[in-house]
């Protein structure tokens, strides 16, 4: 038996350059003070995680199962945990590129109840499945900007007081040491229950990708990444809803090690030169390249 207890801060001031736009702090704080208790197949934690948002104060669980193998190859899992995560431009600017400056943060609220499993046969292969029910308040969502003031492009930043999302998920891996790995995964999200707007803007209901790094000789490298998803919605003009297209890609790379401390690589991107749009009226790049050279200090 043993006691944990975390504290964490985040602090952010913004402050744009335009003086008519306000000023923007968004503080966050917890604590997490758990009692753990493990044996070579059981481990159990027991928590709370007491919240202050901005100085509204939010108490979640933190609590956690695992039961598994003595080996480990084999282990199922539940939970019942909650925290918040921070939002700042940086994260939405990550998402969607395409933003108008956002003039309201807030923090989401995320409260996730799940169960799963997880394990390896062999010495190369993993796996792992998982279901969850996830709450999220002040969930932050994209449209576009229709007003007659805007562009009809660009992108507003929009919040959902509460979106549910029934999530399926699983992962498959081979690795063998350098010479080759492979990891893929899949999940499925359902949204209900959203309070707020209309619907989960800009959320994907279906995500698949995998990667893959193979060793062709002593210090060359080939990189794959191939990705597909379920188009999400979108907020017309008009007021009615959308469903963006489908996507499918695939990237590759290559990466040569020169010496010890330098690398060259190169990755091409958008291979099939396939026209789709991850947010609306914005469409990626064709096929296209970069390159560079990486040194690293040791």
């Amino acid at each position: 038996v043993s006691i944990d207890l975390g504290v964490t801060f985040d602090l952010t001031r913004l402050s744009p350059d335009d003086k008519n736009i306000a000023k923007v702090n968004n503080n966050m704080w917890y604590i997490s003070p758990a009692v753990l208790y493990h044996t070579s197949t059981l481990r159990l934690q027991g928590g709370i995680r007491p919240s202050w948002d901005n100085g509204v104060f939010k108490m979640f669980p933190n609590i956690l199962a695992e039961v598994g193998t003595e080996d480990q190859r084999f282990t199922l899992h539940a939970g019942w945990t909650g925290y918040l995560r921070k939002t700042n431009y940086q994260t939405l600017a990550s998402q969607n590129p395409w933003l108008w400056l956002p003039t309201d943060q807030r923090n989401t609220w995320i409260e996730e109840r799940y169960a799963g499993f997880k394990g390896s046969l062999g010495d190369h292969f993993t796996y792992s499945a998982k279901v969850a029910f996830n709450k999220l308040n002040n969930q932050s969502l994209f449209i576009n900007d229709t007003s007659a003031a805007g562009d009809g492009k660009s992108f507003n930043v929009v919040y959902a007081d509460r979106v549910n999302v029934l999530n399926l998920g699983g992962e498959l891996g081979y690795n063998v040491e350098e010479k080759f790995s492979v990891l893929a995964s899949l999940n499925f999200n359902q949204f209900t229950g959203i309070r707020g707007q209309q619907k989960a803007w800009g959320m994907l209901p279906v995500e698949f990708n995998t990667a893959m790094r193979l060793q062709v000789i002593k210090d060359l490298w080939i990189k794959t990444d191939l990705f597909a998803w379920k188009g999400s919605r979108y907020l017309k003009k008009d007021g009615t809803d959308g469903v963006m297209v489908s996507a499918f890609d695939l990237n590759a790379g290559l990466e040569f090690r020169i010496t010890k401390n330098v690398n060259l690589w190169t990755q091409f991107n958008n291979i099939f030169n396939k026209e789709y749009q991850r947010w609306n009226q914005y469409n990626v790049y064709g096929f296209n390249f970069v390159g560079g050279i990486i040194y690293s200090f040791d």
